[in-house]
């Protein structure tokens, strides 16, 4: 700027020599006029050389050394932000390894995911419902904290207490919702466990809860042949439950036919001949929508002999047997995938979730039995199983990203972000790796968790969202 100044000075004062000299050929010799007009150009021209001069000294110089200093700072960062305990390959290539090893976690009050900021020896978890979404509306922060792991290679999956459906439809389903591309292999829901199950695939079994059939169809995509549900059980038998009889136009649109008929009263002997229906196993894979229905079923499951319904076992009651033969007599085992008490909606106080169901029918079996002992198995968060499960799937997902680069350091740090104090902080608090990895409870404000009262389970650090606590987690992930 400073030279294109001084030359559109210079040019006119050219100009005005130039127009003397050619008067003065014209007219005869210089006058003093002349003369005065080209020394005041030469002192211009010497001036503004003068002026170039200082300029380098003064001004481009300490320039380039400024932004050379700046440069160096921000490669200092950089080099920081992407340092490494000790040396590994291809570095530059994977930032994330230089977060060193650790894995991030999310849960919410019904879901919860796991990420990894150093390649490593770290990850984290997150729940879904009051962590990425609450009330299928994506929360703020989401899908930049989910893009930044993925751009990064962090290591990270989504555990959930949430279900009712595929791992394919809700992966598709948070796809949409927070534009980021996901992987059925990054999601563990509360019913994902039960898939191992693989004893009970050739059995009978009765799946509760979620929305028309959808239970009943994830539980035979995980290998279960014979899935019977009360819907089924209400459109065949609508005396099963009276009360029901109103919702029967929506029980036919999805009942399938039984397999085998329930024993009937009149001949109670043929239980046990093989052409009666026997239930094997009682698994509550969502929130039961019609409780009295869901609550019938299952109590008469609970009581019936050896799992045949429509017959009671003669045993209940026995003050001479364990329990006063409750449960005594080969009766189904009985699985809830979660035990979360409230979750997130939209409005303004959280609702009950299966935990509620649970509670419910836990009263109702007391209240039959005159205080019998219920043996019944919860998972989800915050149980161990549930956590072990999750982190089982972390560390195989966490090999499959590194496994060309010949990664064997262990995985010891993880961090699991949530938004319910009962299930993701105390899951995450109580948790015993059995490959020794720590773990790190964030909870969030945007969820279960109201800001401002005292978190029943403390966590190790509150935030706003998933995105701060995602750079939190990197930041602590550094300092280790």
């Amino acid at each position: 700027m400073l030279g294109l100044r001084a030359a559109r000075k210079f040019t006119p004062a050219v100009r005005r020599v130039t127009q003397k000299r050619l008067e003065s050929s014209l007219s005869g010799p210089a006058d003093n006029a002349f003369n005065r007009e080209r020394q005041a150009v030469k002192e211009h021209a010497a001036a503004t050389s003068d002026l170039w001069r200082k300029l380098s000294i003064y001004v481009v110089i300490p320039s380039i050394c400024i932004a050379s200093v700046n440069a160096w700072r921000l490669w200092e960062e950089h080099w920081e932000h992407k340092s490494h305990e000790g040396p590994i390959e291809e570095r530059t290539e994977y930032p994330f390894m230089n977060i060193r090893t650790k894995n991030f976690f999310w849960g919410d009050g019904d879901k919860t995911l796991f990420w990894n900021p150093k390649v490593n020896h770290h990850k984290a978890p997150d729940a879904i419902d009051g962590v990425l979404v609450r009330s299928s509306a994506p929360l703020p922060g989401a899908s930049r904290a989910l893009q930044y792991l993925q751009k990064e290679r962090i290591p990270f999956i989504l555990l959930t207490n949430g279900g009712g459906k595929s791992e394919e439809e809700r992966v598709a389903d948070l796809s949409a919702k927070l534009d980021v591309e996901l992987d059925t292999s990054l999601i563990v829901q509360s019913h994902t466990p039960f898939a191992e199950m693989k004893h009970l695939h050739d059995k009978t079994v009765l799946v509760v809860g979620g929305d028309y059939d959808k239970c009943q169809l994830v539980a035979q995509k995980y290998g279960f042949k014979n899935v019977v549900t009360p819907g089924d059980l209400v459109a065949a038998y609508p005396d099963i439950w009276p009360f029901s009889k109103v919702f029967l136009d929506y029980y036919k649109k999805f009942a399938k036919p039984l397999p085998k008929p329930i024993t009937s009263p009149s001949n109670p002997e043929s239980a046990g001949d093989g052409n009666r229906l026997k239930i094997d196993a009682v698994f509550v894979y969502n929130d039961p929508r019609d409780w009295g229905l869901d609550a019938a079923v299952i109590l008469d499951t609970m009581l019936s002999k050896q799992g045949y319904l429509g017959t009671l076992s003669s045993k209940n009651g026995d003050v001479t047997l364990p329990n006063n033969g409750y449960q005594q007599d080969g009766q189904p085992p009985l699985y809830y995938s979660n035990p979360d008490l409230w979750w997130a909606t939209s409005y303004h106080i959280s609702r009950l979730g299966q935990g509620g169901f649970k509670g419910a029918f836990d009263g109702l079996w007391s209240a039959v039995t005159g205080g019998a002992r219920l043996e019944q198995t919860v998972i989800g968060k915050p149980s161990q199983e549930t956590y072990e499960f999750a982190e089982t799937r972390l560390r195989r997902h966490r090999k499959a990203l590194f496994h060309h680069i010949g990664l064997n350091d262990p995985l010891r740090q993880v961090y699991m972000i949530g938004d319910n104090p009962e299930s993701d902080i105390r899951g995450a608090n109580n948790y015993q790796s059995p490959h020794g990895s720590k773990w790190t409870s964030i909870l969030l404000r945007t969820g279960v968790y109201q800001d401002g009262t005292e978190p029943s389970c403390k966590p190790d650090v509150i935030k706003d969202n998933v995105l701060q606590a995602v750079q939190w987690a990197i930041e602590d992930a550094r300092k280790r």
